[in-house]
């Protein structure tokens, strides 16, 4: 009769009951997360009615689920089909796929963005741990739950609720990458790039502003194998992108990358009105609307609203750096910034206290970040500079279009990644201060470390 076996040793039982904690605890997160949105959609936001962007994706996504491809909703509903390309095609895609299952209401697409939101809570969380252990991924889990500028996006139909996943799994993928430096990291690096590309164009500088530094950084690598490694990042990024380049090729006049919603973007943001006065670093829509339409598809007027902005900027270029900084102190909230908050409830449909809420966290969590940054400096482990390179990406997109809430998302959750890092790193801190020096060495939190052997390890692990 064959022996029982003995039972695992104390070490690894309590490794197994900190994961399933773990896997609890992130559980629970999402479900907060999901409720929270549920809440703002159903109590706040149910009969909620929808113009500009947000009708474009609503509206867009039930035209593509009815088999019409990515027209212009706002040409459609004055009877005219032309091809749509004023947004980049994900968001409208997820919609579409609710759409297509028949939930094609406006409060049907809201509850879409809410599962979207509760799935950016998960991933935010695994990549909180993988920065900095499992108590920041909770930090970071619960934080992204509760966080209005996390959860308001879902409730009024903005592609920043998807950009937001997209981000969270660049930076899963980054962590992933740094810790194992292989083909398929590499990849996976590269693919959730340009899925957040494909959610918001100005993702695309992830490629210069995250790729290639995250590639120089990694020292213990050869030359050979980290230029090979940020190949594989870009080509990957480029495989995925490029179905819906092509596609643009039979529809368009001109060159169609992404989206063609650049030029009216500078048009808006180049005026009169957005370098002088109260919207000093913002936009204005009678600031597009003045300029004279261009004869030819969506790309063409592009080019025409582009050349606009520009020759504006030429002539106005000595006031140009006194606008980039008003752009940056909005979209960091930092220039005028209750006086946005009650702009964009009225632009925008976000109400004044959750837009309150979200910039007092802002402040706390861009405080926790710099400790983050200050103690993971000299830390084995992924560094911060995938949560940087968000900032990064926003800042520099700011300054170039113009300062508001919305486009400060990517970087909402890098702060919420970092903060939370930061937040789990001063307490263990302050956990070793106030341990004697006999209680200090313990095993890790973590499984990483575990033991492998199934008997007890002898001499506490190194480090601990």
């Amino acid at each position: 009769m064959a022996s029982a076996s003995p039972p695992p040793p104390a070490p690894h039982r309590a490794v197994t009951r900190r994961r399933r904690s773990w896997r609890l605890g992130l559980a629970a997160a999402t479900v907060l997360g999901l409720a929270v949105r549920l809440a703002y959609v159903l109590v706040l936001k149910r009969h909620a009615h929808f113009g500009g962007d947000a009708f474009y994706y609503h509206e867009g996504a039930n035209l593509l689920a009815r088999g019409h491809g990515f027209v212009g909703p706002y040409q459609w509903v004055r009877h005219q089909v032309v091809p749509g390309a004023d947004h980049p095609p994900l968001y409208i895609a997820a919609l579409a796929g609710a759409s297509a299952l028949g939930a094609t209401s406006t409060l049907a697409h809201q509850v879409t963005s809410c599962l979207i939101g509760a799935a950016t809570v998960g991933t935010v969380g695994l990549a909180g741990r993988a920065l900095a252990g499992p108590r920041a991924g909770l930090f970071a889990a619960v934080a992204a739950a509760v966080h209005p500028a996390l959860w308001v996006n879902d409730g009024v139909l903005m592609s920043e609720s998807l950009v937001q996943l997209t981000v969270a799994a660049v930076l899963l993928a980054s962590y992933w990458w740094w810790r194992q430096p292989s083909w398929r990291a590499a990849a996976a690096m590269g693919g959730a790039c340009a899925l957040a590309s494909l959610t918001r164009a100005e993702m695309a500088l992830l490629a210069p502003l995250l790729l290639v530094p995250l590639a120089l950084r990694k020292t213990s690598l050869s030359w050979r194998r980290r230029t090979a490694l940020l190949g594989a990042s870009l080509g990957a990024m480029a495989v995925t992108i490029a179905p819906w380049t092509l596609y643009n090729t039979s529809r368009f006049d001109r060159p169609v990358l992404l989206s063609n919603g650049l030029g009216p973007t500078l048009a808006a943001a180049n005026c009169d009105a957005t370098y002088n006065g109260r919207f000093l670093g913002y936009w204005s829509f009678p600031c597009q609307a003045g300029v004279a339409r261009s004869t030819g598809d969506g790309s063409d007027q592009d080019v025409a609203y582009r050349r606009h902005a520009l020759d504006y900027v030429r002539r106005h270029r000595g006031r140009l750096p006194v606008v980039m900084a008003a752009r940056l102190g909005r979209v960091w909230g930092v220039y005028r910034p209750v006086d946005l908050l009650r702009t964009e409830r009225v632009v925008e449909a976000r109400e004044l206290r959750p837009a309150e809420l979200g910039l007092g966290l802002l402040y706390a969590l861009a405080a926790l970040s710099a400790v983050g940054v200050f103690l993971l400096r000299n830390r084995r482990g992924p560094p911060a500079l995938p949560c940087l390179a968000m900032a990064a990406t926003v800042s520099l997109a700011a300054a170039l279009t113009y300062g508001t809430t919305r486009f400060r998302a990517p970087a909402d959750v890098a702060l919420v990644v970092l903060g939370s890092a930061g937040a789990s790193m001063l307490l263990d801190a302050r956990h070793r201060r106030q341990e004697p020096p006999a209680e200090t060495a313990s095993y890790r939190d973590t499984e990483d470390h575990a033991p492998r052997s199934r008997a007890p390890a002898l001499t506490p692990t190194p480090g601990a």
